[in-house]
């Protein structure tokens, strides 16, 4: 992180190991002061030391699925939303957020009870944690299951016991876990000949944990866990290894069975029914005719029994549930058959667009059906469990003065089953009550990724746009959805038929739109709404409601950031084609009016923002900043005609690139005598703190990750700040951490003796004179320090260091001296992020050399010239000094030769010479390809900051 004002910078610490990681998305902090001592009250702080504190996801992963807990009433479900999984209570609206995975959930499962819950990521350094439903609290997590191989699925067993992973390396690896017994490796493991991402299902069997069943979309593959057995003085004994066998079916079908999609043993049988897309169902069991309460068989004899027509779609789930199988279709509809597949019964009075998954509650249900001619209890539901009141000790009672559903037999008998959770494909998740066949919606759709958040300024609203150009405001204190808006509808082309049509249907066509950013203004009074086409709108503030009556057409880009000017009047944009524009509001119009444009970047623009002060015209100063590392600032009064006037241009890095920036505010108690006042001070975020997050003092912020549909609202605990840095410590304390080691450290010590090394230089190498230690260096003094230390400056780095040290910002007259605590300071926070990674330097080389022989190279003059001539060119004496030193001349050596003399070098000189005799890396080829460091740094400099590319 740095601080830029505009010829001034400023030491801050370098933040990047704060605890405060957020993610990679976007994050959007609010400004609401009646909202603060609600958010403040309903928050558990149950980490005081933690400042933000997870308080509720909107949305949820469609692809992960959604898993019903609902038990003798309870109303609860779990799913996944970004990285992290949710237990939600949809009556009581009461969130329970399971927080443990860096990255996005791919996949969920639990035990037939829902006791115990499974989740696993599928990022570098993946987990599978298994947790307790009961206190949400994890109780055991495997780190890197399959190893360097991302986890694809996983399944946990009915009874609990068994976990099941898969994962694609070169072959697809199965992994199997007894995960209660506590060890780090699978108890067994298994490489298929299955192609990547082949597996479309897997799970156990419900009657029989120790087996398992594998699908692809043309075949089914069954395995179990079996005990290794050695031989051991010929005798044949028992091991407590196991090792996994696994056998792939042979299906007989014909040209309307279509793909495999799902499947599901059926309960208290040996059968395996399998759906496919053409609306058939494969029948695979052990013996030909249909037998009940069959025990467990072998797996090997598992066979193809027949193939049944029973729908006209897709079938995307199928169930089997107290003696009854349940389909869902791809046109939405739900159909219940029993055991040998006929048809019983199907969901008349609700319709969803496309069934997606479909999970029953735990419990059976909890009331019997009584026969209202002789009030006795229906001998047609024997299964129906009764539950008695812990209180009267009598029966609960529950009823219902509809006819109750009848199945699609001839004696039309009551037919009941558990309620349900439905999983659809665009109108989310509902919850159904099967007696009275009502779906109530749960959690709305998110299909579609979200790009844009912004919040209300003042009223408890919080909008959401989606790359399918829908827009969303929720209701952030009651967590409710208020109103969608389809911005589609406005551009959607509806071509009626002709005079002569036969069909008479309409031709329409819908634009693909998507809403590319969002922003309220300061006053609340403004939210404009920017369009991946380039077109800028506006809408209610109140209602999202569109209020521009033709759009705003002055880019052709995707907007990518709006932000305004403290009095709301001003608004200022970028697109993606690096142009930034300018609208002013006019306050008798009650309409915004363009300004003008500029296109001021060579790349990229990746933030733009007003400052709180004004030019000398009465305009507040625009500030752009780029990929290009420049920072542009704008003259918006001296701006008419369309076009946009810059003041001047600045470049803030030379390796960095400014990612964000926000006003710095300036210290309270400057003395104006000693101390500038009129600086605006920029804090910018670089692509090297990468991390970070906006906060401000409000009590609430929110985020949007990366390709995800969910929002994520944080509660800020700001007494943790205070306490953190109390904990901190004082002078040096807090920035010991950023240091290889700490205090006790060989870079902390390297850094004091080069310090107190620098006074004796200066002081004289050979003087005869007293030497005196003081707490000072000359400050003309910190480049050759920082080089000592491994930090190579250029010589624009070298310039802000030196600006930096002597004006330390505020200051109206330079010091020419800095202490030990300041140069530790500016070490930390200018020295390289990331280290010097040897990817950067072979990507620079490869700029200006040939390739000779499959191998980069350059020759010597080549060379010599491009240090002369480019860049922050030196002359070729200066040169000759420099690379003699590097390649290990003596001094003796140095003397006998011409100072044009570069005959010590090679004519053509590799990247492997540069880097082993130049540079210094001692062993090249051990350096792996993502390696972040060049290894000799650590042992011949200071150089530690070493990460991953």
């Amino acid at each position: 992180m740095e601080s830029k004002a505009i010829g001034k910078v400023m030491s801050l610490p370098n933040i990047r190991d704060s605890p405060a990681e957020l993610g990679r998305g976007r994050l959007y902090s609010m400004s609401l002061s009646q909202i603060k001592k609600y958010s403040e009250s309903s928050v558990e702080f149950q980490h005081k030391l933690s400042p933000f504190n997870l308080r509720w996801i909107h949305g949820y992963n469609p692809k992960v699925g959604v898993i019903n807990l609902n038990n003798n009433g309870s109303t609860s479900m779990f799913y996944a939303a970004s990285n992290c999984g949710v237990i939600y209570n949809w009556t009581v609206n009461q969130m329970r957020i399971l927080q443990g995975h860096r990255h996005m959930i791919s996949c969920i499962s639990s035990d037939r009870q829902g006791k115990w819950l499974v989740t696993a990521d599928s990022g570098p350094e993946n987990v599978i944690i298994i947790w307790d439903s009961v206190d949400y609290f994890p109780q055991r997590t495997i780190f890197s299951p399959h190893g360097k191989t991302k986890i694809s699925k996983v399944v946990m067993s009915a009874d609990a016991k068994y976990l099941l992973s898969l994962g694609y390396s070169e072959k697809t690896t199965l992994n199997w876990w007894d995960w209660s017994s506590g060890l780090d490796d699978p108890d067994a493991t298994l490489d298929i000949d299955i192609p990547r991402d082949g597996v479309i299902d897997m799970a156990f069997n419900s009657n029989d944990s120790e087996q398992f069943l594998l699908l692809t979309k043309h075949n089914i593959w069954i395995g179990v866990p079996r005990k290794v057995f050695v031989m051991e003085r010929g005798v044949l004994k028992e091991t407590d290894k196991y090792e996994l066998k696994i056998k792939k079916i042979e299906t007989k079908t014909g040209l309307d069975t279509g793909k495999l999609t799902c499947f599901t043993f059926v309960e208290d049988t040996s059968q395996i029914l399998v759906a496919t897309t053409r609306g058939t169902v494969l029948v695979y069991g052990y013996k030909i005719e249909y037998i009940e309460h069959a025990g467990k068989e072998d797996y090997e004899n598992l066979k193809f029994i027949k193939m049944l027509k029973v729908e006209k779609r897709t079938i995307n789930v199928i169930k089997s549930i107290d003696g009854v199988i349940t389909t869902g279709n791809s046109v939405g509809e739900i159909h219940f058959y029993d055991n040998q597949m006929k048809l019983m019964y199907w969901v008349h009075r609700f319709t969803v667009d496309s069934v997606k998954g479909l999970s029953f509650n735990v419990s059976p249900r909890s009331y019997q059906v009584f026969d209202p001619k002789c009030n006795t209890p229906c001998p047609c539901w024997e299964k129906v469990v009764a539950e008695i009141d812990s209180n009267t000790g009598l029966l609960k009672q529950k009823l219902i003065k509809k006819k109750l559903p009848s199945d699609a037999t001839v004696s039309g008998k009551t037919f009941l089953v558990r309620d349900f959770i439905v999983c659809t494909n665009n109108q989310g998740v509902g919850f159904v009550d099967f007696a009275t066949e009502k779906l109530v919606t749960v959690l709305n759709s998110k299909r579609s990724y979200a790009l844009a958040l912004s919040v209300h300024p003042e009223k408890p609203y919080v909008c959401i746009g989606y790359d399918n150009g829908i827009v969303e405001m929720y209701n952030f204190v009651q967590h409710k959805l208020f109103v969608r808006l389809d911005l589609r509808d406005l551009y959607k082309i509806v071509i009626p038929p002709k005079d002569d049509s036969i069909k008479c249907n309409y031709e329409v066509t819908v634009p693909p739109i998507s809403v590319s950013c969002l922003k309220y203004s300061h006053s609340g009074m403004h939210l404009a709404c920017g369009l991946n086409t380039g077109q800028l709108l506006f809408l209610h503030p109140t209602t999202i409601d569109v209020i521009t009556e033709i759009p705003y057409t002055d880019t052709g880009h995707a907007i990518k950031q709006i932000t305004y000017s403290c009095d709301s009047l001003t608004l200022a944009l970028f697109d993606a084609g690096r142009t930034v524009c300018v609208y002013k509001y006019d306050c008798q119009d009650l309409s915004w009016k363009f300004i003008g444009k500029h296109r001021a970047h060579y790349k990229d623009i990746t933030s733009i923002l007003f400052l709180s002060e004004k030019n000398a015209n009465g305009e507040y100063k625009l500030i752009s900043l780029g990929i290009d590392r420049i920072m542009v600032e704008y003259d918006i009064g001296e701006s008419a005609d369309g076009y946009l006037e810059i003041l001047s241009l600045d470049r803030l890095d030379q390796t960095a690139v400014p990612l964000a920036g926000i006003q710095w505010p300036s210290p309270e108690g400057l003395d104006p005598d000693v101390h500038r006042l009129d600086l605006p001070l920029i804090l910018v975020a670089n692509d090297e703190v990468t991390e970070m997050c906006f906060r401000e003092d409000c009590g609430i912020l929110f985020t949007i990750g990366d390709k995800d549909g969910c929002m994520s609202q944080w509660a800020i605990n700001y007494r943790s700040v205070d306490t953190t840095t109390k904990q901190g410590g004082g002078d040096l304390d807090p920035y010991y951490c950023l240091i290889e080691n700490g205090r006790p450290g060989w870079l902390f010590q390297e850094i004091r003796d080069l310090f107190y090394y620098i006074q004796i230089l200066c002081q004289g190498t050979f003087s005869p004179a007293m030497r005196r230690v003081k707490d000072f260096i000359p400050i003309d003094s910190l480049p050759d320090l920082m080089r000592a230390l491994g930090f190579f400056l250029s010589e624009y780095e070298t310039e802000n260091l030196i600006a930096e040290a002597k004006y330390k910002v505020y200051q109206i007259n330079p010091s020419t001296e800095i202490d030990f605590e300041e140069f530790v300071k500016l070490y930390i926070n200018h020295r390289p992020a990331f280290g010097y990674r040897y990817k950067k330097i072979r990507d620079a080389f490869a700029h200006f050399a040939y390739l000779d022989n499959e191998q980069l190279a350059i020759n010597r003059n080549g060379l010599i010239e491009l240090l002369a001539d480019y860049g922050e060119r030196f002359p070729r004496e200066l040169t000759w000094y420099l690379i003699s030193i590097l390649c290990g001349e003596s001094f003796e050596d140095r003397a006998k030769m011409a100072e044009n003399d570069f005959s010590f070098m090679p004519e053509e000189l590799t990247l492997d010479y540069l880097a082993t005799y130049v540079i210094g890396v001692d062993d090249l080829e051990n350096i792996p390809e993502g390696s972040s460091g060049l290894g000799s740094f650590d042992t011949q400099s200071a150089q530690t900051s070493t990460t991953g590319d």
